[in-house]
């Protein structure tokens, strides 16, 4: 394989239509050289990949249609919920045969989360911004997403498509002109700077519990994640961290701390899972007030 076909491949997610190489400039020549000598890798006819493409992609290529809903967006880098299925975008007249893949599916990355099966959604994709072939747009996937789940946990994505830049500001009309109606009044809550889905659901329950509250407050050379009145700083581990993080947690604390600031550290479990006993917590804090700290 060429160092071109290297490139432009690893541009469109190490997975792609014969013909969209082809339309980058590259001979069908060429692409079948690559084949042959085992650089490219053939998972369904018309289709060519390299060992860096993603498993859940290449299912979703056997199935006849491209990731979308909760699975795009974790190949987006956006925060896809507690959803584990394999999401599939088919047309209308896909006849429903699984395609064989001559490659072992074990050669393919696989997804970060255990899957628990497919899910299939039958329709066109309606927008095509920036899709690469294998999945839907960000409009699109937060479309499906949208349906059988809670308003925490769609602005929670839509917050992180924001924040990751999957999804453009200008985008979010034809994102919301496209959302089942339980939806429509929510745009006031999207926040495009929480960090983390965790964080998203933390400050949408936190806003009745403070008199006032901020997000992304910048600290000196920190940042606190939400602020609270002022001066309780709430910083939220999100569930993709690790015991290496726990270091500069403690001395960005310790640093807040002498400033002024009372600091509590949640996490994604308590959140998600013991909020009861997070936000009694929280009140019972907010209840005995401190002096205005130093910005």
């Amino acid at each position: 394989m060429t160092s071109n076909i290297a490139r432009d491949i690893s541009t469109l997610g190490f997975l792609s239509r014969s013909t969209t190489l082809r339309t980058m400039g590259h001979s069908q020549r060429a692409i079948d050289s690559a084949l042959r000598a085992g650089t490219l890798l053939r998972p369904v006819r018309s289709w060519v990949a390299t060992p860096h493409a993603e498993r859940d992609a290449v299912i979703a290529l056997l199935h006849g249609g491209v990731l979308t809903g909760a699975s795009a967006l974790g190949t987006l880098g956006v925060w896809r919920g507690l959803d584990r299925s394999i999401h599939i975008q088919v047309p209308p007249n896909n006849p429903g045969r699984i395609s064989r893949c001559p490659v072992p599916l074990t050669t393919f990355v696989p997804p970060r989360h255990l899957t628990t099966g497919v899910v299939k959604h039958w329709g066109e994709q309606r927008f095509s911004t920036r899709a690469l072939d294998w999945r839907a747009s960000a409009v699109d996937a937060l479309t499906v997403f949208a349906h059988g789940i809670d308003l925490e946990q769609f602005v929670a994505a839509v917050d992180s498509a924001l924040y990751t830049r999957a999804l453009r500001p200008s985008e979010l009309s034809a994102l919301f002109h496209a959302l089942p109606a339980r939806f429509q009044g929510a745009l006031p809550l999207i926040n495009g700077r929480s960090e983390s889905g965790t964080e998203s659901i933390a400050r949408l329950r936190l806003a009745a519990v403070a008199r006032s509250i901020e997000i992304q407050v910048p600290v000196g050379r920190h940042r606190i994640d939400i602020l609270l009145d002022g001066w309780l700083a709430i910083e939220i581990d999100s569930e993709e961290w690790h015991s290496g993080s726990r270091v500069g947690d403690l001395r960005k604390s310790t640093w807040l701390t002498g400033r002024g600031f009372r600091v509590e550290h949640y996490d994604y479990q308590q959140v998600m899972n013991e909020w009861p006993s997070v936000e009694r917590a929280i009140r019972e804090a907010l209840a005995k007030p401190q002096l205005p700290p130093l910005r």
